[in-house]
């Protein structure tokens, strides 16, 4: 079953399925699952089509949810950093934003940061390349190397000592 995007596997318990979607916690499934009157150790197989309509219908009239919450928390922190805040500058860095210490934990910040650069790095755009013929110098012609006669033949290189001197 999909609901607002996001995969939910059949074999998992409703409760547990609900809490795949970004946004959506215990607290809410809990909630939503009571206001249809569904018991909360009802699989996600086991569900009406009906059941499946009112989840819909439920989920798309709640506040922002799953791509849309995750678009609105990332213009959050593009925000502070564009205005340079210090936490605009935490989130620049990979930093924990929230006053943790750094020294031996912030792992999970970390990850998050790897997780953020990589879905953020734009590459430039190919721009046409256009040459300016007044401001460039003129060229000089290109010299052809002379063909080396096959017919020659080398110096003997000399021996003292060692080493050959050619």
């Amino acid at each position: 079953m999909y609901l607002l995007r996001t995969a939910i596997p059949k074999k998992v318990k409703v409760l547990k399925g609900l809490k795949c979607i970004y946004g959506v916690g215990n607290f809410i499934s809990k909630i939503e699952l009571k206001a249809i009157g569904l018991l909360d150790g009802c699989y996600m197989r086991d569900l009406r089509n009906s059941h499946k309509r009112l989840l819909k219908s439920k989920f798309s009239n709640t506040p922002p949810l799953a791509a849309r919450l995750q678009v609105y928390n990332k213009s959050r922190c593009q925000r502070l950093i564009n205005i340079q805040s210090y936490s605009g500058r935490r989130h620049k860095f990979g930093y924990p934003v929230r006053g943790q210490r750094t020294h031996t934990n912030a792992r999970t910040q970390k990850k998050l940061h790897r997780r953020w650069l990589v879905q953020d790095i734009k590459r430039p755009k190919a721009q046409a390349f256009v040459k300016k013929v007044s401001s460039q110098k003129p060229k000089k012609p290109k010299v052809v190397a002379k063909q080396k006669d096959k017919n020659k033949k080398k110096a003997p290189a000399q021996k003292v000592g060692k080493y050959k001197i050619s």
